[in-house]
């Protein structure tokens, strides 16, 4: 791509970088091979540094304090092993100890043949992911968290995703991607539909007058929408001429809320979107459909060439993923497609790995190489709205699921990743989103369609553009 440009390597990569995100803060070219022995040592290693300096700490903490009973007493409390968990993330993010003699111990036992290597192109559309059910010990484990970690699922969810950010990983570049102006939306427009969507009642079981919204909305946007027995909404817009051989991309943000908004205590402010204190605010997920709907308009406004656009508004997420688990693959797309749940919480973060999850303990797992096409997108996307994107392979068990985990979203000749939308606090009166934020993540949307023009389909494959 940069020879046909004219172009030195350097000025290509440099051209394409972010303003937030710096050509040389990429990794280029294609990830190191990895096998699965030498993940799991990462995985071990990174983990065990953690939990050794949140138990070494308070120990070091309390010798150094000798008879200072306050500090000791602090170090002697939850405080001590909370303090040390941050302490050794930050040093497993910086100088990775325990993930460097993981990968040591993975490496070497790779080189006596075990662990089979991971895939690191991922060429193929259909998923070639791990999926698995919970083993008795994580169902029982999930279980009790369900029944104590449910009245705290906000703050547990916020505390488990910064554990997670500890462990993100630099992100890869493996594909060329053509130049494209920066994306734009109308930020305007995007927090006036975001208030008027978080206001529609409709909690999980109760999304008649959101979904009835939504066909209107997709309608008008010249898409094709029909209306599923439980409510789903799946929305098809035909790609723009010369585009009907790129790979078919999904967006999804569910329907419901855990409780009714009550319109009038959401505020708007000069940087950010919350209540009054009292209700909850409703941006998981009504500020992802308002960032989908934005990104699909800023794109058919401005005249993009886009793919065919599949929109997949499911039902009743909040209760266990019910809406989506419903769906089959082929309900969807009978094509490959890359899928792009926007329901997760950091609007700069890209879920390669999530992991069966506390109180959704029937969702699949799913894991990516960075280097898989879907990633790829997401990254590039990020990158070109001036995000700093963090690549997490979570090793930590995060506190609720996406419809991503589920079976039709990331089987047959579909691929999917959650994808943030930048809301904090979620499932309580303290929910918020910085308006920064919800028009980055639309931004983001501009880049998941118009990037996939990039690449074609081939057989049952996705291939670069050539």
């Amino acid at each position: 791509m940069a020879a046909e440009l004219g172009m030195e390597e350097d000025d290509f990569y440099e051209q394409f970088a972010s303003p937030a995100h710096p050509a040389g803060t990429w990794q280029m070219g294609g990830p190191a091979e990895r096998t699965r022995a030498v993940e799991m040592g990462e995985l071990i290693g990174a983990t065990a540094g953690v939990m050794a300096t949140s138990y070494v700490l308070p120990k070091v903490v309390t010798a150094l304090a000798g008879d200072n009973a306050v500090v000791s007493s602090v170090a002697g409390s939850l405080i001590g092993p909370l303090a040390g968990m941050i302490v050794g993330g930050w040093q497993e993010n910086t100088l990775g100890l325990g993930r460097a003699a993981g990968e040591l111990v993975g490496g070497g036992l790779s080189k006596l043949g075990v662990g089979n290597t991971l895939p690191q192109n991922a060429v193929p559309a259909k998923f070639e992911g791990k999926e698995s059910e919970p083993g008795l010990l994580k169902s029982a484990f999930l279980g009790l968290n369900k029944a104590i970690a449910e009245p705290i699922i906000g703050p547990l969810v916020d505390a488990t995703v910064a554990t997670n950010g500890l462990f993100a990983e630099t992100p890869v570049q493996t594909m060329d991607f053509s130049p494209r102006p920066l994306p734009k939306v109308n930020r305007e427009r995007l927090i006036k539909n975001f208030v008027e969507i978080a206001s529609i009642y409709g909690p999980s079981g109760e999304e008649k007058l959101v979904g009835e919204e939504l066909v209107k909305r997709t309608t008008a946007l010249g898409a094709t929408a029909k209306t599923k027995e439980d409510g789903t909404v799946i929305a098809t817009l035909k790609a723009s001429p010369g585009y009907e051989d790129a790979p078919t991309v999904m967006l999804s943000a569910h329907q419901d809320t855990v409780e009714p908004t009550n319109p009038k205590a959401i505020r708007v402010s000069d940087y950010k979107i919350h209540t009054d204190g009292k209700h909850i605010l409703g941006a998981d997920d009504r500020a992802g459909i308002a960032q989908i709907l934005e990104g699909l308009q800023s794109v058919l406004e401005q005249g993009l060439p886009h793919p065919e656009v599949k929109l997949v508004f499911p039902v009743d997420e909040e209760r266990g993923l019910r809406g989506a688990g419903r769906l089959q693959a082929e309900d969807i797309s009978q094509r490959p497609t890359l899928g792009f749940v926007v329901d997760a919480l950091d609007v700069n973060t890209l879920h390669l790995t999530n992991d069966a999850v506390l109180l959704q303990p029937r969702s699949k797992k799913y894991s990516f190489s960075q280097a898989d096409p879907v990633a790829q997108i997401a990254l590039r996307s990020m990158a070109q709205a001036g995000t700093k994107p963090k690549v997490r392979h979570a090793p930590i068990l995060t506190g609720a699921g996406s419809d991503a985990n589920t079976p039709a979203f990331n089987s047959g000749l579909i691929r999917s990743l959650a994808v943030g939308v930048g809301e904090q606090n979620m499932h309580t009166g303290m929910e918020q989103i910085k308006t920064d934020d919800l028009e980055r993540a639309a931004l983001h949307v501009v880049g998941y369609i118009t990037n996939a023009c990039d690449l074609m389909v081939q057989g049952d494959e996705i291939i670069p553009r050539t």
